[in-house]
């Protein structure tokens, strides 16, 4: 799975166009509420021939404590939260 890199970076006449990516999210009680705890990392990569090629500096981390807190003044997460609800709701229902 690929997603398109909407700033590749270019190193040496090398363009990066792909993300790599790892997501790990947890919900945990707290105080009564339900918190969503999120981590993400997008690597760059490039791939020539059936060879792939990893940036690793290229790396970008993000993390959320709170997301569903972040979210409400962050558009663009909350846009992710709701597409990957969405979708886990879906193949739980397809498939529980």
């Amino acid at each position: 799975m690929a997603i398109l890199n909407p700033q590749p970076p270019q190193i040496d006449g090398k363009v990066f166009p792909l993300l790599g990516f790892s997501l790990a999210m947890s919900t945990t009680p707290v105080s009564g509420t339900m918190q969503l705890n999120i981590a993400v990392t997008f690597v760059p990569y490039r791939e020539q021939n059936g060879v792939v090629e990893v940036l690793q500096e290229g790396k970008i981390a993000l993390t959320f404590g709170d997301a569903m807190t972040r979210a409400q003044t962050d558009p663009a997460l909350a846009q992710f939260l709701g597409g990957l609800e969405s979708l886990a709701q879906i193949y739980v229902n397809r498939t529980v």
